[in-house]
């Protein structure tokens, strides 16, 4: 529709006002009025322009505004990826620790009872006392580890608790 106006516009002007013939003054005077009437509109068309500029700037902001809350929003759900797995790997080093304590722990019911039949003069008793010693130890620290690796866990939990204002 448009460009038949166009097209329209460009055929009434080129047949109303041939090229290269003499304008007498009273069509000159209207060509002139006319002019000054389209010279009117010449405001109004700065006017658009400066509106349609500043609703470019406007959604030039609007998207900068999206884009930095997608960012920031995409920034805590990394955080919190982040907190969820160093929750899993403490979660399964205390149960691997846990697993190596209570395998040391059944080892230790399982030399008790062959150190109480075995002869106290013996190399036998000698070493099952040794392999009790040894695993005493390494329960004793096991269970240090434990601990340690529980308060880490809860001081991280109560961290995540407070950055997601839950306490």
């Amino acid at each position: 529709m448009g460009v038949m106006l166009w097209v329209g516009w460009g055929w009434y002007v080129v047949n109303r006002f041939p090229i290269g013939t003499e304008l007498s003054p009273g069509v000159q005077q209207a060509l002139a009025a006319r002019g000054q009437f389209g010279d009117m509109f010449g405001g109004i068309n700065a006017l658009f322009t400066a509106l349609i500029l500043a609703g470019a700037i406007y959604t030039v902001w609007l998207q900068q505004k999206e884009l930095s809350a997608m960012l920031r929003q995409q920034d805590e759900s990394k955080k919190e990826s982040d907190r969820i797995a160093l929750l899993t790997a403490y979660t399964a080093l205390i149960n691997a620790k846990s697993t190596q304590w209570e395998a040391s722990y059944k080892l230790c019911k399982e030399i008790q009872p062959a150190m109480q039949k075995a002869d106290p003069s013996t190399e036998q008793a000698g070493t099952l006392f040794m392999m009790l010693q040894a695993q005493g130890a390494f329960m004793s620290k096991a269970l240090k580890d434990i601990d340690k690796l529980s308060e880490d866990l809860e001081s991280l939990v109560k961290t995540i608790r407070v950055s997601n204002g839950e306490e």
